[in-house]
């Protein structure tokens, strides 16, 4: 007999409901890939809760898009320890050197202005830098091949916690010889981005945070990413933390003033991110 013609039954209260077989294997498809996508997701649950415990970080919150559907969201943690807040998709983070193509985006609009060239030199918006660096352009900046030296390997890592001025961030680093000749090497440099938002705020005439904020963010609907400024208020801020002498301790915040375009940022919560995500593909369908 044809499989469109048999039928398995069931019974219920009225009596017994045919059922066809094709439904049924649709309906029992259905069945197992949602316990193979649970099984999954455990098996991302027991890696993300691992890690957190190897690497000693307190909470994290992600998903995971494929072909346009959310198949895993999720939260692990505490934002905060100290009041035992739990991670939750809301949870708003800094975003560190993710902050650096926001940084890029901003100087490829001042080229977009006539206001300067890739192939302009460093020194020609910044007399006052060293000599050895007035030559770099700000195609190396950007690309890191400009050879000057990365301020948190000289620093160390601390250095974001520093509430100093330009000037002495810049003294500091030219203790240190150029790692090589512009343009001859590349070698990731923190420095070179902290460069880049002093010429944008020179040739801008604004802070940083108040041009990527009108001429990036507020055009993307990017409405909750921002300054990490440590004074404001910030709802959903995760506290910061370090692992030191064995232990999580309380992290002094992160400083713009010595980050600037290298890592000053906040982002989106993840359910934000998102939804926009979906929204700037055009897609309507389930999540």
């Amino acid at each position: 007999m044809p499989l469109t013609r048999r039928a398995t039954s069931m019974k219920t209260q009225t009596g017994v409901k045919q059922i066809p077989l094709p439904t049924l294997a649709r309906f029992l498809g259905l069945a197992v890939c949602l316990l193979a996508a649970s099984a999954h997701a455990d098996e991302i649950d027991r890696y993300v809760e691992t890690q957190l415990q190897r690497q000693h970080i307190p909470g994290l919150a992600l998903a995971v898009i494929r072909d346009g559907r959310v198949v895993k969201m999720g939260s692990y943690g505490f934002s905060d320890l100290e009041r035992d807040v739990p991670t939750t998709p809301d949870t708003v983070f800094e975003i560190g050197s993710i902050t650096k193509p926001f940084t890029a985006m901003a100087i490829l609009l001042l080229v977009e202005d006539g206001k300067l060239k890739l192939d302009d030199s460093a020194g020609k918006f910044l007399p006052t830098l060293p000599l050895a660096w007035k030559p770099v352009t700000i195609r190396q900046l950007l690309s890191h091949t400009s050879g000057i030296p990365d301020f948190e390997e000289v620093m160390g890592y601390g250095a974001y916690r520093n509430v100093w001025l330009p000037d002495k961030v810049i003294a500091t680093v030219a203790t240190q010889p150029m790692d090589f000749p512009p343009g001859t090497k590349w070698h990731y440099s923190n420095t070179g981005y902290f460069v880049l938002t002093l010429i944008l705020e020179k040739v801008a005439g604004e802070p940083y945070a108040s041009f990527v904020q009108k001429r990036i963010l507020e055009p993307a609907g990017m409405t909750r990413t921002r300054s990490s400024e440590p004074t404001e208020i910030i709802p959903g801020r995760a506290a910061a933390y370090e692992f030191a002498k064995g232990r999580l301790e309380n992290r002094d915040p992160l400083q713009p003033t010595v980050a600037g375009g290298a890592g000053m940022l906040r982002g989106v919560p993840v359910r934000r991110r998102v939804a926009a995500m979906r929204d700037a593909a055009g897609l309507t369908g389930p999540q």
